[in-house]
């Protein structure tokens, strides 16, 4: 997405031997919103039929332990997330995009006397 409106797509146009990497949930809290995690997609842009590119997705989580704050060179204003670890962090994001369907299954108990 661009600076000017958040929710405009930007094209990456592809660049022979470049990597184009997403930064992720966790590295947008260590900065401090300096990096940005940002939603992304793929598509084949208008007359690239027939050309190459590749997508991978590759996923990385920090030991279940390992804090995840504002690095101190991001700091100097307060944090806008509070301290929390990877294990912590990931278990709330579960249960957020989860929490609807645990609703729903405990209606199903309450009304079948489970």
């Amino acid at each position: 997405t661009s600076a000017e409106n958040e929710y405009e797509w930007v094209g990456v146009p592809p660049v022979q031997g470049a990597l184009v990497v997403n930064i992720g949930d966790l590295m947008q809290r260590w900065t401090n919103d300096r990096l940005r995690s940002t939603p992304h997609r793929v598509v084949i842009g208008e007359g690239a039929a027939g050309s190459k590119r590749h997508s991978v997705a590759f996923f990385y989580h920090p030991d279940y332990h390992a804090p995840v704050e504002c690095l101190e060179r991001f700091c100097p204003p307060p944090p806008k997330y509070p301290p929390t670890t990877s294990g912590q962090y990931l278990l709330d994001r579960y249960n957020e995009a989860h929490s609807h369907s645990q609703q729903v299954a405990g209606e199903s108990r309450e009304s079948t006397g489970a």
